[in-house]
């Protein structure tokens, strides 16, 4: 035991005098891990954890060591550096917890681009998404009781995307050893064709095929990109077949969206939730969430009556509803002290909603919308009604459905049955095709613009 301290006591020594001569950078990198095994005659035996970092001390440091040695004992000796099984074990130790914790802020740092408001204990939960919240619920707490993939589908402002986000980091807290990664289908898209394009496609797999948990938004769009449903089907099957785990959402059940026949099978294999758009008392659950995250003397001015106001007269999806709510919280928060502890009346509600502005769409017929795009594209109004897939009028009515979305009332159903008979889903896609078409061709851009403002020009 005597032999063992002197060693190490004789070793600190060694090593204060090593540090001094090559720095403290190389020698924490290089010398600190290492011990001294054994003083025989003149020579000393130098532990290390491999036999790279033998190999290396050898080449580079083997004249600081003898001569620290020298130095610190007093006469002249030389150094031998062979692997030290205690060291190795304890570098490898080392390693691995480097390697979760890099694995760690990796997959925070993955999980920051999800929206901490989406956090699943603050989901209202009514009749319209009951099903699918179960079905989330049970797929995490209880993965072998149901298949390995849940499908939710439902219109836009559902709350389909505050589900999947919920879910991921449910999982990240709950299961910290999973790889969890949660991405939209335009971001996947967009990663696959750079991929492609700068012959990435191992790294790219990889980052969606190693997955313990492939969540992914908004797959309707995948029906106009053939390359990329077979790409992602092929990572779908490769996590489902190594026994993970896919979540997958859309605007349409699968049957009513133009996917490959080997996709659409694989989405409808698993767990099929539909999700619809809050009624009123799941409305009045939103805001109840809503008004918990303000302030308690803000708090105090909302009253039932004004959630049940709020929740009948936004009937439409979310936004719209925490829109208005947040003008009102906004709206309070400027008034005078005394006021902003005052209930607030459904007569100042109104007033307020009317003074900032009604978040609700404008009342425009279907007709006007038809009318305008054809007139600006040089088409007759039956042309853009009709079956035709001809580009020159596919767009414009692209561009209708997309206006219809975002200026009137109607449902996705309503505005596809208006203009030639087209399903919910293709609505849906339409509408998203323009708005990623507007931000990437500034003449679609404009046309979308100069029509819209004609549109509200006309109405006055």
């Amino acid at each position: 035991m005597a032999a063992e301290i002197s060693l190490e006591n004789t070793w600190t020594s060694i090593q204060e005098n090593i540090e001094k001569r090559v720095g403290k950078e190389r020698y924490n990198l290089w010398v600190r891990n290492t011990r001294l095994l054994e003083l025989t005659g003149r020579v000393a035996r130098v532990g290390v954890p491999n036999l790279f970092v033998a190999t290396w001390l050898e080449e580079r440091l083997l004249t600081e060591f003898a001569s620290a040695a020298t130095e610190v004992l007093g006469k002249q000796l030389s150094v031998q550096f062979v692997v030290d099984g205690t060291l190795y074990r304890r570098m490898r130790r080392r390693t691995v917890r480097q390697v979760q914790e890099f694995e760690r802020k990796a997959s925070a740092s993955a999980r920051s681009a999800l929206n901490e408001k989406y956090d699943l204990e603050r989901l209202a939960v009514g009749k319209c998404n009951k099903i699918a919240y179960l079905s989330a619920r049970k797929i995490i707490e209880s993965p072998a009781e149901l298949n390995n993939s849940l499908f939710i589908y439902g219109p836009d402002s559902s709350g389909k995307t505050h589900l999947l986000q919920g879910m991921a980091m449910l999982i990240a807290k709950t299961r910290p050893e999973s790889k969890v990664v949660y991405t939209t289908t335009n971001k996947f898209a967009n990663q696959f064709v750079w991929a492609l394009k700068n012959k990435k496609l191992p790294d790219f797999r990889n980052t969606f095929r190693e997955a313990d948990w492939l969540i992914v938004d908004d797959i309707d769009l995948l029906q106009t990109k053939k390359a990329t449903q077979d790409e992602f089907l092929h990572s779908m099957d490769f996590v489902l077949n190594c026994g993970r785990r896919v979540v997958t959402a859309a605007s349409a059940h699968p049957n009513e969206m133009k996917l490959r026949r080997h996709l659409k099978g694989r989405l409808l294999s698993g767990m099929v939730a539909a999700i619809e758009l809050p009624d009123t008392d799941t409305r009045v659950k939103i805001l109840r969430k809503l008004s918990a995250d303000l302030p308690a003397t803000t708090q105090k001015v909302f009253s039932e009556k004004i959630f049940r106001y709020l929740a009948e007269k936004f009937s439409g999806g979310t936004r719209d509803l925490v829109g208005a709510f947040v003008k009102l919280g906004a709206y309070v928060s400027l008034l005078p002290g005394k006021d902003q502890t005052t209930r607030l009346t459904l007569r100042g509600a109104e007033r307020a909603l009317t003074d900032l502005g009604d978040d609700r769409p404008l009342e425009i017929p279907l007709k006007d919308i038809c009318e305008q795009v054809a007139e600006f594209f040089g088409l007759s109004t039956s042309a853009i009604l009709s079956k035709s897939r001809r580009k020159s009028v596919a767009l414009p009515r692209q561009i209708c459905m997309y206006l219809a979305k975002h200026l009137t009332r109607h449902t996705l159903s309503e505005i596809g049955t208006y203009f030639g008979g087209r399903s919910h889903s293709a609505v849906s896609s339409s509408e998203k095709r323009i708005a990623r078409l507007m931000t990437v061709e500034r003449a679609i851009g404009d046309s979308v613009a100069k029509i819209e403002a004609a549109l509200k020009t006309r109405r006055i």
